[in-house]
């Protein structure tokens, strides 16, 4: 070692002397560790070795122990930890991600997996997880059990026909079940397969169901017992299933009762966001459908179209029934909140409601310049099949109705004269400009039904190419012929306001007034929901061939309850499959 090398590794021992006295001097240290395993830094050999043992008694051992110029001062300095690299929890806290491993909570899930056996110590999230484990467990060992004590902290269950218990109890300190007593598995033995689903309860199936009926709130119950069938080969009954979909759709939903009282809320904001349709065509289709959740009632809607023949929401109301009051209620909230339109006409079906709300009052807000109602094609022809039963008659009125020309209306009114007279006469009673588009004077804009997706076959004011041939041809301005509802500018003017997204429920406003609350008489009974839809001919499938035929004998005219082959000792329910 030359004179250089000596000369560095004094002034380095120097200097390193200097920081150590400087650090004793400001810090109080502690010479005592409690890990005897810390690693320490020795200054001029650069060897790692141990610290002093907790009796404070230094180590002899040449690997800890300082020169001997140094002297017995350095022999008292205490030791130092080496700065290691951060630990990967300390890495991953960032300002968005902020993780304080010491008050890190451990999750508690199920340990618990189809065809495993269970055991003494598993741990589950809730009783609901403990209780579809046990279930589903027993479903595919072929066997069922009994609850012997079923409370909010304790649950057990035994076979009655072995050994075989259960004990689960709920932790006070930490929120999961534990089965704490385990004597299984089952050794009783069963001469058959059982797959009759009867150890299958509504909330075992519902969720199985669940993410079908939140793709598809409409899936039909045959699919969810095919789904059954194909996980669990079990056969369910319908009305299992049924409540199974029931829970599956309160659970996607929430609570009904609760939905009820945010409706006014909803609709005030959407009224916020949304902007008027005094662009659109000045036409608004009226009709109404059943509600079969767990409230009976009529949900009545009003749309428009534009000049693209795109749907344009405007109302809806949830109300009882579809009477004169709902539909007064109804046209008077449009009036008010909607639209003061001039003009607008209203195409509905024949319901005694609406006829009250537009004629049997003294406020014409739907009459003379404010108004004008129209009867749609389809209903109309309905009813006189309905009366008639002449499928051919229907037809023929339709033809009649949707007729652009007095002199092809006149034509096919002739041959309704002959081919039935009576439904001749009680035509005549009824207002031409109400049901038939050559004496509708142009209101209707040749929109004949409130079936939105036919009202765009038949649009009135646009002229056809002929004569936009023949005003080009004659230098004349063809634009003049054409409503200005279908001119670019009065489309773009529909989106001129911006739709903004709806709120998140937290912010929507409070609404002034009564709580609204679902009417208790209208909950719907348990059990097969009763059809209260009366159908008819307008509820067929257009390429069917022929009318509804009956289930037992094939033949049309009735169905399988009225059918004269049927066996009188049999039961409808007992032949009825599930749809």
């Amino acid at each position: 070692m030359n004179a250089q090398t000596l000369q560095v590794d004094h002034l380095d021992d120097e200097f390193i002397d200097r920081i150590i006295s400087e650090l004793r001097h400001h810090l109080d240290v502690d010479d005592q560790y409690e890990d005897s395993d810390i690693e320490i830094a020795i200054s001029g050999g650069g060897v790692d070795g141990q610290a002093a043992a907790a009796d404070g008694d230094d180590d002899d051992d040449d690997n800890n122990a300082l020169g001997d110029d140094q002297g017995e001062k350095e022999h008292a300095m205490p030791s130092y930890p080496i700065m290691e690299a951060p630990s990967p929890a300390f890495i991953a806290n960032t300002w968005d991600n902020i993780i304080v491993p010491s008050n890190d909570e451990v999750q508690c899930v199920s340990v618990w997996k189809r065809g495993m056996e269970l055991s003494k110590g598993m741990l589950f999230n809730n009783k609901d997880e403990l209780q579809f484990a046990v279930r589903a467990y027993s479903i595919d060992k072929n066997q069922s059990y009994k609850v012997s004590e079923s409370s909010m902290v304790k649950w057990a269950t035994y076979c009655s026909k072995c050994e075989w218990y259960l004990w689960a109890c709920k932790r006070k300190k930490k929120e999961y079940w534990e089965i704490t007593i385990y004597n299984g598995p089952y050794s009783c033995t069963s001469s058959t397969v059982t797959n009759d689903g009867k150890m299958m309860n509504s909330k075992f199936i519902e969720r199985q169901i669940h993410h079908l009926v939140k793709t598809d709130p409409a899936a039909k119950l045959k699919l969810l017992t095919i789904e059954i069938k194909e996980i669990w080969g079990q056969d369910v009954s319908y009305f299992k299933i049924w409540d199974a979909k029931q829970k599956a759709i309160g659970n996607i939903y929430r609570d009904w009762d609760k939905s009820y009282e945010e409706l006014p809320k909803f609709l005030l904001e959407v009224q916020d966001r949304y902007p008027g349709f005094q662009h659109c065509r000045p036409i608004i289709n009226i009709d109404g459908t059943h509600l079969y959740g767990r409230y009976e009632g009529k949900l009545l809607i009003a749309m428009a179209t534009e000049a693209n023949n795109e749907v344009y929401p405007l109302a809806f109301a949830v109300v009882e029934s579809k009477n004169g009051d709902s539909s007064s209620c109804f046209l008077d909230c449009i009036r008010k909140h909607v639209t003061s339109r001039k003009h607008l006409c209203i195409i509905s079906d024949r319901h005694g409601g609406i006829l009250h709300a537009i004629n049997g009052r003294t406020i014409d807000d739907w009459r003379g310049d404010n108004g004008h109602h129209r009867y749609c094609i389809r209903h109309f022809a309905s009813n006189f099949n309905k009366q008639f039963k002449d499928t051919r008659l229907k037809n023929m009125i339709m033809k009649a109705g949707s007729a652009n020309q007095i002199r092809k209306f006149d034509m096919i009114m002739e041959v309704i004269k002959r081919y039935n007279e009576e439904a001749r006469i009680e035509l005549d009673t009824i207002l031409k400009e109400l049901w038939a588009l050559a004496h509708d004077n142009g209101w209707r804009y040749g929109a004949m039904t409130t079936n939105l997706s036919e009202c765009f076959n038949g649009i009135k004011r646009i002229p056809c190419s002929h004569v936009i041939a023949v005003c080009n041809n004659l230098s004349i301005d063809v634009r003049q012929f054409i409503d200005p509802f279908y001119t670019l500018t009065e489309r773009l003017a529909y989106y001129d306001h911006s739709f903004m997204p709806i709120h998140d429920k937290g912010y929507w406003r409070n609404v002034e007034g009564p709580r609204l609350i679902p009417n208790p008489a209208q909950k719907t009974g348990s059990g097969r929901p009763k059809a209260t839809r009366i159908r008819n001919e307008m509820d067929w499938i257009e390429c069917q061939n022929g009318r509804p035929s009956c289930g037992i004998c094939r033949e049309e005219g009735h169905n399988r309850r009225r059918c004269p082959n049927a066996n009188p000792t049999s039961t409808s329910g007992s032949s009825r499959g599930v749809n």
